[in-house]
């Protein structure tokens, strides 16, 4: 008969060679797949739930993805999902890291999600805008910039809070599509968040959200200190210039593209597309913008005239430039409801998915 020490030993040797190859909690992502195609214009996800707010980095492509199937029960009967950030390489294929936020870290009567992530130029960190809101008022949600290594986005080194008071005394709530300009400084739109009932949206839909972009404004890192871009007060879309200045569309007419070089505070018309911009690009010296419809423009700096580019099956809500090269990436928004927002104005709303183009 086997003594009860050896039984002990023997179920401590099968324990270790259990756990020898896996850590429990740990992640280990399928194998990886190409691209299921060459062709462009090609779909990169596939996603039935909700892939947004994309931007390239070293040929990896960072967004913010929300899977059906992901969502968790709280009390009072709610389901609640947050969103998360996925990192792909830019040409397609297969995931190559998910990162949500814990949820030994979220309150049960709480949604925390991650959005807008943008790896740094050297890829060893991320910023992203974190958003904590309560189950029983989301009207005022807690949002912070935060910038954390590029494997650990919730070890944060720094957080910012997106609500500030700019020299005017508007109080901006939110960060829309921010980039790196800098080892230690970020560029972004400051917005507010209009949150409202939602009419006609039916029992999921109770409220949703407008967002009004202010102005562009850069932060320092090291200071924490945003300064609003001289000249660009009122921009609601923004990209790079070859000059090292920025392009913007304003406000007041959202189809003319306006030209800030470098120290000037005076935007200058350079040209105009055919429709109201949504996102800008700066695609190899070329600006390349999402606009009304499902359009992607391109206009010719000589001319100051916008042509087609991309034609694709729903509304084109961000651009995002692979540097080095004439691709881009578009968030695609297919539309799957109709509500009515404020003033009874009718809204639509939808899920999106990614797709890789490039300028002829």
């Amino acid at each position: 008969m086997r003594s009860p020490a050896w039984l002990f030993a023997a179920g401590l040797a099968l324990l270790s060679a259990a756990c020898e190859h896996t850590t429990p909690l740990e992640y280990e992502p399928p194998e990886a797949l190409p691209p299921a195609s060459d062709a462009l214009p090609r779909r990169l996800t596939f996603n039935p739930g909700d892939d947004r707010n994309p931007s390239v980095s070293g040929g990896v492509l960072a967004f913010s993805r929300f899977e059906l199937g992901d969502e968790r029960s709280v009390p009072g009967g709610f389901e609640v999902a947050e969103r998360c950030i996925a990192l792909l390489p830019y040409e397609g294929g297969t995931i190559s890291a998910r990162y949500c936020p814990s949820p030994f870290a979220v309150p049960e009567d709480s949604v925390v999600t991650w959005v807008e992530p943008v790896l740094s130029p050297d890829g060893a960190r991320i910023a992203y805008l974190w958003e904590k809101s309560h189950l029983h008022d989301v009207r005022t949600p807690k949002r912070e910039l935060r910038v954390a290594p590029a494997e650990s986005p919730e070890e944060a080194e720094v957080s910012w809070s997106a609500l500030w008071t700019m020299p005017d005394g508007r109080r901006p709530t939110t960060v829309i599509k921010p980039s790196w300009t800098g080892a230690d400084h970020l560029r972004f739109l400051a917005g507010l968040d209009s949150v409202f009932k939602v009419k006609g949206g039916g029992s999921t839909r109770a409220t949703d959200t407008i967002t009004v972009a202010y102005a562009l404004v850069d932060l320092d890192l090291t200071t924490l200190e945003a300064t609003v871009v001289p000249g660009a007060d009122s921009a609601i879309a923004y990209a790079p210039a070859p000059d090292g200045g920025a392009w913007i569309v304003q406000r007041s007419d959202s189809t003319r593209l306006f030209h800030l070089p470098p120290g000037s505070a005076t935007p200058q018309e350079i040209g105009s597309f055919s429709a109201p911009v949504y996102d800008l690009a700066n695609v190899d010296g070329v600006p390349v913008a999402g606009i009304a419809g499902s359009t992607v423009e391109a206009l010719d700096l000589a001319t100051g005239i916008s042509n087609t580019v991309g034609i694709l099956g729903g509304q084109v809500r961000r651009v995002a430039v692979v540097p080095g090269t004439r691709r881009y990436v578009a968030e695609v928004e297919v539309f799957t409801e109709t509500f009515t927002g404020p003033g009874g104005v009718t809204l639509q709303a939808g899920s999106a998915n990614l797709w890789l183009l490039e300028l002829p």
